[in-house]
């Protein structure tokens, strides 16, 4: 069936100017009505399938004009509706709102905890001694480039350090989550063993919230997850260099074919090892896997192919357009849309796993290759907290 609308202002509300002027002293948005009709192959030319009329509309302030001639008029007689377009030179009722620029890349979190911890295990940390971790790894994607943030807790930790980006509108702010979408929810999200129970909504939720807003979402799980472009280093030559290690080259390369994407996966790789004295993450931890973690068992395995992103759980660069399901390392592309992978090379996460013990020396691959790439982002990164120096190494020099 073909469904035809059309928008009209209602009559009644000439004849209501007290009404209309109470309404506009209220500061209330003038009204707009949909039609709705279907025809189809079991209509004729005198009827419709079914016809829909009268669903009210919320105006968007100037948006809608209930003073200009009706851009469509619908004539309820038995039968058919008929309709008599608006004369020539009639303003449109509804007009398009600018909604500024689109958003290159939208970083997504899981649903945080204790999102005020540091590395000397402080809560609250001073700026000018020890940046929270959220606070770090915020600083450090929009050195990056990254557009804007959508921060999930279940605790309200996250508050603090991301009210520098909500007052500049990068960054969108979720406090509590689970207790957003019940009081059950929230209960049992402050439970030890179920805190990342809602991730999986909060993805979902920020992937659909994105979508005609960003060109691409990507979720990393928690502060200990860092993209970075290049293994962090500005050896790029020719006329790329001038990109260094930001977000721009990547994005830029992969415009022309955006529609056609759905998935761009991101290799992960562990970082930890020999602990280095110092409170910033990125800092603390440079030795990495040489390789990103395959999954080996069959029951784990997505693919047959040994080298598919499907056998390594990582990251996914997600183009909300295409994108119609996601859960924790892996995306659902709708059908005809095309899934690729980044070498670890050009694109990957860094995943600072003995953030908080000794993990990495436990796993099947050990961090024993020494990895400084992302260094480079540190000064930056204290310039951009207001930092006047930046100490890297306890106790500074």
């Amino acid at each position: 069936a073909v469904v035809r609308c059309g928008f009209r202002t209602e009559a009644a509300l000439q004849s209501l100017a007290a009404g209309r002027a109470e309404a506009d002293a209220a500061g209330l948005p003038p009204l707009a009505w949909l039609h709705l009709e279907a025809i189809g192959p079991g209509s004729d030319a005198q009827g419709a399938l079914w016809s829909v009329h009268g669903i009210p509309l919320c105006g968007a302030g100037a948006g809608v004009r209930t003073d200009a001639p009706e851009a469509s008029v619908e004539r309820p007689v038995e039968g058919p509706r008929h309709r008599e377009d608006a004369s020539e030179g009639g303003h449109p009722l509804l007009e398009p709102l600018d909604e500024g620029r689109q958003r290159g890349l939208t970083v997504c979190t899981g649903v945080l905890f204790n999102a005020g911890a540091s590395l000397d295990g402080s809560r609250g940390a001073r700026l000018d001694s020890a940046p929270t971790l959220l606070m770090q790894w915020l600083a450090y994607h929009e050195v990056l480039g990254v557009d804007h943030f959508n921060v999930y807790d279940s605790d309200g930790s996250a508050e603090a350090a991301v009210a520098r980006l909500v007052a500049a509108g990068k960054a969108t702010y979720f406090g509590r989550w689970p207790s957003r979408l019940s009081e059950k929810l929230g209960a049992i999200s402050l439970e030890p063993h179920c805190r990342h129970c809602l991730s999986a909504l909060a993805e979902a939720h920020c992937l659909w919230t994105n979508r005609g807003i960003s060109r691409w979402v990507i979720m990393l799980h928690s502060f200990d997850a860092y993209l970075a472009v290049a293994q962090g280093h500005h050896g790029l030559t020719g006329n790329e260099r001038h990109y260094g290690a930001t977000l721009a080259l990547p994005l830029q390369t992969l415009e022309p074919v955006r529609p056609k994407l759905g998935t761009l996966a991101v290799p992960m790789m562990d970082f930890g090892g020999p602990p280095r004295n110092s409170s910033w993450l990125v800092s603390r931890f440079r030795h990495r896997v040489s390789n990103p973690v395959q999954v080996l068992a069959p029951i784990g395995r997505g693919n047959p192919n040994d080298d598919s992103w499907l056998n390594h759980p990582g990251v996914t660069l997600r183009n909300p357009e295409n994108v119609v399901g996601v859960y924790d390392h892996y995306t659902r592309s709708r059908p005809g849309a095309t899934d690729v992978e980044a070498p670890f090379e050009l694109l990957r996460v860094n995943h600072y796993v003995d953030i908080f013990g000794e993990r990495c020396s436990h796993r099947f691959a050990h961090c024993v290759l020494e990895d400084s790439g992302v260094m480079w982002a540190v000064p930056k990164m204290c310039h951009l907290l207001g930092m006047s120096t930046c100490c890297l190494e306890l106790p500074c020099a």
